[in-house]
């Protein structure tokens, strides 16, 4: 009896091994039966005659290695994007899982290790926030302490739903990193392991902070749902003397004095000559407020450049006086119009991190995706010959990505304005 019932049963495993091929054979001839096959378009016709209608999806801000050259993208919805060839061809970063991204930033010492910022996502257990790579963005890590502690924030919500901002790499001291976030300044002494988080105005809980720098030896500014606020001291004491208009905004400082302060909050321009004590408006000929930025670059000599973006990019020549004072430092509606035709709605604009002035721009970011300076891309190399990054009269700008679909575009030359490089 047992003879015939171990028989039985091994005819009958037999037996559903048997069907479970025949199944698998028929599943793998259905499978093969379908082929999926990719037909959004690799490049836009309208490239050289209408640039607002060749957008390849919204970048919103890039980066560039010091060290290497390597160009990083964070669009809108796309995820992050990586070129290594000066922005010819680019990459999608799936390491990194929140898509809906912000910023990132390069070390300045290692190129691989990098920063980089989204919006919530709408998960349980979100990535969202602060992600850290320490391998040029192949794989990357969310810092358990990049949670803020309960009881902080605003609301229950912000702690619950993570979303990260502006970043800021002190220069001075690289394992010092800030960044902006929903709830508050995130501080990392370790160069992005753990993190601290400060409420600058801790009277109403810990909000939206937008945008910082960090900068002449650890002062800190930041912009966000309360204005402007400053720290001396690495985010212990903060200040807030002058008024400027909370919500969406960046911030930056001249190159030449650390109380020169310019920022951006809903449509308006703003300049500072004391810390953030007072404040003046410029004039925004455009007056869109597509996320607006403003963004410095040393010049030769005592002077500097002041580069705004909204729906278009533009530039103004800013001087610093020799004994300092209150005077304004940048014509109040002297702009120069930058983007060469470029799609509209400005995201970022990034110059060559190895010049110390007279810097390139290279990078562009808008809502048609990114655009590289083509004579900048060229002196982008480890040896450069003496005087390439002097400005040039005219900078003509080449499609760079479609972020959303990672399949490189050629790259069409726009058409020339009266940019610099």
């Amino acid at each position: 009896m047992m003879r015939n019932d171990k028989s039985r049963r091994r005819i009958l495993l037999l037996s559903v091994a048997g069907v479970l091929c025949l199944l698998a054979q028929q599943v793998d001839a259905e499978v093969q039966r379908f082929v999926v096959e990719e037909i959004n378009p690799d490049w836009s016709t309208l490239d050289k005659i209408d640039p607002n209608g060749a957008s390849g999806g919204r970048v919103n801000h890039v980066a560039i290695s010091a060290q290497d050259g390597t160009m990083y993208a964070a669009s809108e919805w796309g995820g992050l994007f990586r070129s290594t060839d000066k922005g010819d061809t680019w990459g999608h970063l799936p390491g990194h899982v929140p898509v809906a991204t912000w910023d990132i930033a390069v070390d300045p010492k290692d190129a691989r290790r990098i920063y980089a910022t989204s919006f919530y996502d709408g998960k349980v257990a979100s990535l969202a926030g602060i992600n850290v790579s320490v391998d040029g963005g192949n794989s990357w890590f969310h810092p358990p302490t990049a949670t803020p502690p309960v009881g902080m924030c605003l609301t229950a919500a912000r702690r619950d739903e993570p979303s990260a901002f502006g970043i800021s790499i002190d220069l001075g001291n690289t394992n010092r990193v800030y960044i902006g976030t929903n709830c508050g300044l995130a501080i990392s002494d370790d160069r992005g392991l753990t993190w601290r988080f400060v409420d600058p105005t801790p009277a109403d809980g810990a909000d939206d902070v937008w945008d910082v720098i960090v900068h002449d030896r650890g002062i800190i500014d930041l912009i966000g749902d309360d204005g402007h606020q400053r720290s001396a001291d690495g985010g212990g004491i903060w200040t807030s003397a002058g008024f400027l208009p909370g919500g969406i905004g960046s911030i930056d400082f001249s190159p030449d004095e650390p109380d020169v302060l310019f920022a951006t909050t809903g449509t308006l321009i703003w300049e500072s000559p004391d810390g953030g004590n007072t404040w003046t408006g410029l004039t925004n000929p455009d007056g869109q407020g597509r996320i607006l930025f403003v963004k410095t670059n040393q010049r030769a000599g005592a002077n500097f450049d002041l580069w705004f973006g909204d729906v278009r990019l533009r530039r103004a020549s800013c001087t610093t006086p020799a004994g300092g004072g209150l005077a304004p430092r940048c014509p109040p509606n002297t702009w120069i119009a930058s983007d060469n035709g470029a799609h509209a709605d400005m995201g970022a604009v990034a110059f060559d991190p190895q010049a110390a002035d007279d810097a390139c721009p290279v990078l562009m970011s808008s809502d048609g995706g990114v655009s590289t300076s083509i004579r900048s891309r060229r002196a982008l190399t480890a040896t450069r010959p003496p005087g390439s990054n002097r400005p040039e009269p005219r900078t003509r700008f080449g499609y760079g990505i479609s972020p959303e679909h990672p399949t490189p575009a050629p790259s069409t030359t726009w058409s020339s304005g009266a940019g610099r490089t």
